[in-house]
């Protein structure tokens, strides 16, 4: 059955079908002199390597590195006083994976803006409501000028 499977395949590099071998997880192979024989099929799963080690990474782990290869990040960094409730920096944006930096300067003047608005608004109610107030303003703000959704980090340090 695998020889037939493989047959369009030797057609077209000129190999005959009974050299040729196209294994999925689990096939087990035996390969001598005399050419090449299916054994029983072996359990067999995925194993995941991050050049550290082998299967100390989990899926979650996998999941977030790609969501992060895929749509970026964007991190906005500020000094807030809670004591008087006032932001104490102009909100800095750093982006990696998301858009070219030379392009984005207004992107990214707008973005701090829209910091700058989501703490103003969120002033004192708070560290986390803070936070997750710049988060979704920041989150939308993304996804409808870019129509994409970076992971989005805050980095908010108090001041005294």
């Amino acid at each position: 059955k695998h020889l037939i499977k493989h047959a369009e395949l030797a057609e077209n590099v000129g190999i005959e079908p009974h050299n040729i071998a196209v294994c999925e997880n689990g096939y087990a192979l035996e390969l001598s002199d005399s050419g090449i024989r299916y054994l029983d099929p072996v359990p067999s799963g995925k194993v995941l390597i991050d050049g550290l080690g082998v299967g100390d990474v989990g899926n979650a782990v996998v999941n977030d590195r790609m969501r992060l290869g895929q749509s970026g990040v964007v991190i906005a960094s500020f000094a807030y006083d809670p004591g008087s409730n006032v932001l104490a920096s102009y909100p800095e944006i750093e982006t990696r994976g998301f858009v070219y930096l030379k392009d984005s300067d207004e992107l990214i003047e707008d973005a701090k803006k829209v910091v700058s608005d989501a703490i103003e608004n969120a002033q004192g109610r708070g560290k986390n409501y803070i936070k997750k107030s710049v988060r979704d303003a920041l989150s939308e703000f993304m996804r409808d000028r870019t129509g994409r959704s970076p992971v989005i980090l805050i980095s908010m340090v108090e001041v005294y």
